[in-house]
């Protein structure tokens, strides 16, 4: 069983300092029903799903150089990144002092797999451009072209899916809430 990220130690202290914003806005939609959705390892995945479909969306329409479609499809990008923080309870924006052993194991291997996934996106990143470059006959400088738009999404993709993936294995691995089950 994982441990709720907000309960605390039965060794805490009363002289504890308070907790901060983050822990105390995470405490609230933690115990908000609304929000209880979020929880369930089943909608976390569509979260996920439909984050990365949006993400897709967004670079194939800039490839297409559909500027506004593209950042009309980027709108729900950020609520649904609110909605993935609060189904994995903020345990990547938490200080460690607030999570147990288990969680800061899980936030730990959570941000080595995604660091595992950006390097191997890079080397495959780096395996096309290679094709790429074999497949023109190695072409002069003057004979390649690269769009400006995907010289500045290109690194700014990374960084977005450098973000996004811990939070994405972190809703893969949490285990189901426990559920009161109550006659």
């Amino acid at each position: 069983m994982v441990p709720h990220p907000h309960d605390r130690t039965p060794d805490a202290r009363p002289d504890d300092p308070a907790p901060g914003r983050i822990v105390t806005a995470f405490r609230e939609l933690d115990g908000d029903p609304r929000w209880a959705w979020t929880g369930r390892r089943r909608n976390r995945l569509l979260l996920v799903a439909v984050q990365a479909l949006l993400l897709v969306l967004v670079v194939a329409l800039l490839a297409a150089g559909e500027l506004v479609w593209a950042l009309l499809a980027f709108l729900p990008f950020f609520p649904l990144m609110s909605a993935i923080n609060i189904g994995i309870h903020g345990v990547l924006e938490l200080p460690v002092a607030e999570l147990d052993d288990v969680l800061v194991r899980l936030r730990t291997e959570a941000r080595a797999t995604a660091y595992t996934l950006v390097v191997a996106l890079l080397g495959a990143l780096f395996a096309v451009l290679v094709a790429l470059f074999l497949m023109t006959g190695g072409a002069s400088r003057d004979e390649l072209t690269v769009p400006t738009l995907a010289v500045l999404v290109g690194p700014a993709g990374l960084w977005l899916t450098a973000m996004l993936l811990p939070r994405w294995v972190l809703a893969w691995r949490l285990p189901e809430p426990e559920t009161d089950v109550s006659d």
